[in-house]
């Protein structure tokens, strides 16, 4: 089975910036992109209810019935459970995958499992 280094490579990149973003701060003593002072983190927490209503706006059609709902929001995982599935399969029955399934399983993957893989390295658990 073949290794694609630059997908895999791609896949860590969040990781890699916000260890090196680290690195830099503490050899400067800066905050980095952290607000400075009450207002600022005011800004940022109002940014970040906004962002998180509009997701939820993205959700919410108007009234449907509950099984709707419910099919919608299975949409997205089990398209993810198919791509990392697809890719698994042919790569252990063909030995080599296209490298177009491979993006899009590594994609699928990292949409799920990269932002709290991330969020978990940068609070150091």
């Amino acid at each position: 089975m073949d290794f694609d280094l630059l997908n895999a490579g791609t896949a860590l990149i969040p990781v890699v910036s916000d260890g090196l973003r680290g690195i830099f701060a503490r050899i400067t003593g800066g905050a980095g992109a952290e607000p400075q002072n009450i207002e600022e983190r005011v800004q940022v927490m109002e940014a970040d209810t906004a962002r998180l209503q509009a997701l939820a706006q993205l959700d919410s059609v108007g009234d449907t019935y509950r099984w709707v709902n419910a099919i919608r929001g299975l949409v997205r995982p089990l398209t993810a459970f198919g791509l990392v599935s697809a890719y698994g399969i042919t790569a252990a029955f063909f030995g080599n995958a296209d490298p177009t399934l491979a993006g899009f399983a590594q994609m699928a993957a990292f949409y799920y499992f990269g932002e709290r893989t991330a969020s978990y390295a940068r609070n150091g658990r």
